[in-house]
């Protein structure tokens, strides 16, 4: 891992070496990629489940609370990871994967159903 002042002097990206094995550091930044993968994989699966087991008529305001539910366990997640440089980023990128999963979900779950 490197220092915060090699980080800052050095900047770019690099994988770090340490830790869960998916923390990418940009411009300083850590990001936890197997964190914001675990909400696109969660709303994924709920979304699907959404898309099988519920009525076209409520289909809508179920894929609702999977994206509410999505983004409290972005929150919880990122708030996990106890860094506050680069949270706004992360959780915003998380919660932004998770929104586009629920869309590609809503637009195909007519044809699942």
């Amino acid at each position: 891992m490197r220092t915060m002042a090699e980080e800052q002097a050095g900047g770019g990206e690099h994988s770090s070496s340490g830790g869960e094995g998916s923390e990418v550091v940009i411009d300083g930044s850590y990001w936890h990629l197997s964190r914001m993968v675990i909400v696109w994989v969660v709303a994924a699966l709920a979304s699907a489940a959404v898309s099988v087991w519920v009525s076209d008529g409520l289909r809508f305001e179920w894929l609702l609370f999977v994206l509410a539910g999505a983004t409290l366990l972005t929150f919880g997640l990122q708030l996990g990871t106890a860094q506050k440089r680069g949270f706004i980023d992360r959780t915003a990128l998380s919660v932004a994967g998770a929104f586009i999963v629920v869309a590609l979900f809503s637009a195909l779950g007519p044809l699942v159903a």
